[in-house]
């Protein structure tokens, strides 16, 4: 996969197909350069076997847990950048899978469009399951949870034409300038950008911006 983003959206359809109804998303970007991606859920959990098929690319079995590619894929792509890919997993217990990149490595996938895929995933599942995504490098932190908007929305479902518009409006600018309209926390994610990927992505935010 050309970018983090599309791995993000892949590993959370994981989580979807397990039958969850919540699906914690984080991006933690450290001082240190590295960043770790973690997708947790409530689904139906996997059995050793299952986990071992998972994370093979030609043993996967559909049978329980509709896995493909995606997780071989983002374990193959961190261990390339030096960093690992952890799952914790159980029947009934749901799964927690941390992908670690160090993103000074010349071999680490370009973030991508976070908040373009963020905002897919929720559109793509207006009736559940509940999504709270976290943003965090070493200036900040902010969280988005699909459950404060629908109190804020009462009954408008979250893929009507308004909320779409509202989040459009956004998702090109990332994750927390799609959270909130204030110019500090756009900052926020532009210095996590900077911190990531260096001044291209960040004349990239600045330009949508």
């Amino acid at each position: 996969m050309r970018d983090l983003s599309l791995h993000l959206m892949d590993l959370a359809q994981n989580s979807i197909q397990s039958g969850a109804r919540q699906v914690g998303i984080s991006l933690k970007l450290d001082g240190e350069g590295r960043l770790a991606l973690t997708i947790r859920d409530d689904g139906c959990g996997m059995s050793p076997e299952i986990l071992r098929q998972a994370r093979s690319p030609f043993g996967t079995s559909r049978a329980t847990r509709k896995v493909g590619m995606g997780i071989p894929l983002a374990e193959n792509n961190a261990a390339a950048t030096g960093g690992c890919l952890d799952i914790k997993s159980a029947p009934g217990q749901g799964t927690e899978l941390t992908a670690a990149y160090y993103t000074g490595h010349i071999d680490c996938p370009p973030l991508g469009n976070l908040g373009e895929t963020m905002a897919a995933l929720i559109l793509a599942n207006p009736e559940g399951p509940e999504f709270n995504i976290t943003l965090q490098s070493p200036r900040g932190r902010e969280t988005l949870d699909t459950r404060e908007i629908r109190q804020a929305l009462k009954d408008v479902p979250l893929n009507s034409p308004e909320v779409i518009a509202w989040i459009y409006c956004f998702k090109h600018a990332g994750l927390t300038a799609f959270v909130t309209d204030t110019k500090d926390r756009a900052e926020l994610f532009i210095e996590f950008c900077n911190g990531y990927g260096g001044q291209a992505e960040v004349d990239h935010v600045v330009q949508v911006w």
